[in-house]
Order: C-alpha cells, then sequence, then structure tokens
C-alpha cells in the first residue's frame, strides 16, 4: 500500500527530474520509485480508499475528482494548458485528453502536473476533514475570503481600465495638437495590446489587455471630443463670412 512517505519521496524525486536534478537515493528506494511512477492513479486511489486516506482538497478519491481538483488550481492561479505543460513536462495533447471521459494517467503524470501549477498534493485521512483545505460546499471562512478575493480583483481591474481610459481621453485636451496626442494613445494601445497577445504571464497578459482596450478607448473618445470641438469652432468663422 501507498505509504505517505512514500509518496513524498516520490513527489520530491519528480521536482528533481523537473529541475534536472537528481536526488541521492539507494537501489532500494530506486526500485520503489520506479514502482510508483508506473502506477495507475486509479491503483492508487484505490489504495487510498482502502486506508481510509485522500488527496488534500479532491472530493474523493476518483479520477474525476483528482483531474477537477487540478483544472481547478490551474484556472484560478491562470495559468495556461500551453505554460503548464512548459512547467510540467506533460505534452499539451495529453493535458487536454485528462480532461475526456476515458482519461487513465499514470500517478507521476499527476504528480508532474501538480508541481507544474506549484500545487504539490498531499495525502491526508479522510477524517481529518478540517484539513481539506479545498472544501468551500459548506460556505466555509475561507470560502467568503476567496469570494471577496475575487470582487476586490475584479473592481481592481475595472478601476484599471477606467483611469486608462479616462487619462488617454483627457490628455489630448490639455495640448495643442490633440490630434497628435490621440495618435499617441492609440499607438501606446496598439503596443499594450501586443504585450497582451503575445506575454506568457498570465497576469501580465490581463493587465496588458486592461490597458491596452483603455488606451484605444479613451483614444477614440479623445478624438471625438477634438472634431467636435473643431467643428464647432469653424462653424461661427464660416458664418462671420457669411456675414
Amino acid at each position: 500500500m501507498m505509504s505517505e512517505a512514500g509518496f513524498k519521496t516520490l513527489t520530491e524525486y519528480v521536482r528533481g527530474v523537473i529541475r534536472g536534478e537528481r536526488l541521492d537515493i539507494d537501489m532500494v528506494t530506486a526500485r520503489m520509485l520506479e514502482g510508483l511512477r508506473r502506477q495507475p492513479l486509479a491503483v492508487f486511489l484505490a489504495e487510498l480508499e482502502a486506508s481510509k486516506c485522500k488527496l488534500r482538497g479532491a472530493r474523493g478519491n476518483t479520477l474525476v475528482d483528482v483531474i477537477d481538483l487540478l483544472e481547478q488550481v490551474r484556472v484560478q492561479t491562470g495559468v495556461s494548458k500551453q505554460e503548464l505543460s512548459r512547467r510540467s513536462g506533460v505534452s499539451r495533447g495529453h493535458i487536454i485528453a485528462l480532461l475526456g471521459d476515458d482519461a487513465n494517467p499514470m500517478l507521476e503524470t499527476i504528480v508532474r502536473l501538480a508541481i507544474g501549477l506549484d500545487f504539490p498534493l498531499e495525502v491526508v485521512s479522510q477524517s481529518a476533514s478540517n484539513l481539506d483545505d479545498i472544501k468551500v460546499e459548506e460556505g466555509s471562512q475561507g470560502h467568503s475570503e476567496t469570494s471577496l478575493g475575487d470582487e476586490g480583483a475584479a473592481w481592481g481591474q475595472v478601476g484599471t481600465f477606467g483611469a486608462t481610459m479616462a487619462g488617454s481621453a483627457l490628455l489630448p485636451q490639455l495640448f495643442g495638437d490633440s490630434r497628435a496626442a490621440s495618435i499617441g494613445c492609440g499607438v501606446l494601445g496598439a503596443a499594450s495590446l501586443g504585450i497582451a497577445v503575445f506575454a506568457a504571464d498570465p497576469a501580465l497578459r490581463r493587465a496588458s489587455g486592461l490597458v491596452a482596450a483603455g488606451l484605444l478607448t479613451g483614444a477614440a473618445l479623445g478624438g471625438i471630443v477634438s472634431l467636435v470641438r473643431s467643428h464647432r469652432g469653424t462653424k461661427p468663422q464660416g458664418e462671420a463670412h457669411a456675414g
């Protein structure tokens, strides 16, 4: 049966392999690790169930429970499948296949993905419900704090977009050549959009996308205001010539 110590050793071994390092282990440990690496996740979970243990955060001891846990962590941390593939050494196609109905991964694959998400898995007792830091069905305090954090992040994104848009809309009105200022804001918006498309960091992509949207929207509004003012300024002159 899988022991907690053996699972920790496997985790450290896989982390070292990903980093290009190797643990200094004896032949007995090496044979044990070789067996664990090739063990199907379903078999490992069945052994956990028999010993009344589970993986921290997972709802239960099924393949779907564990894969759903890792997918939830990936989405919440904003790690793309391509980035996770780079971090874990698991191909992007394999990661996508894990979300299918016929997934039957090896234990090492799941450990690699967890390490790639900086969410190392841990074996805990099923009776130790207070150690389950993902349990949110009962409206726990941790769930409330997460909701408040998400709400604050959403308002922060709205504020970033609004401040950028307002600044780029007002900036052309402060310069004599408002058209040039509007064009400048548009160029900066296009540059930010390029960063949002090609940046590897998900947080940087989101921030650059918000700044780009604000700059481009503000530049468009500033250009419209300048055009209206210019039209109003030329109208009286035309009426004066007509008089």
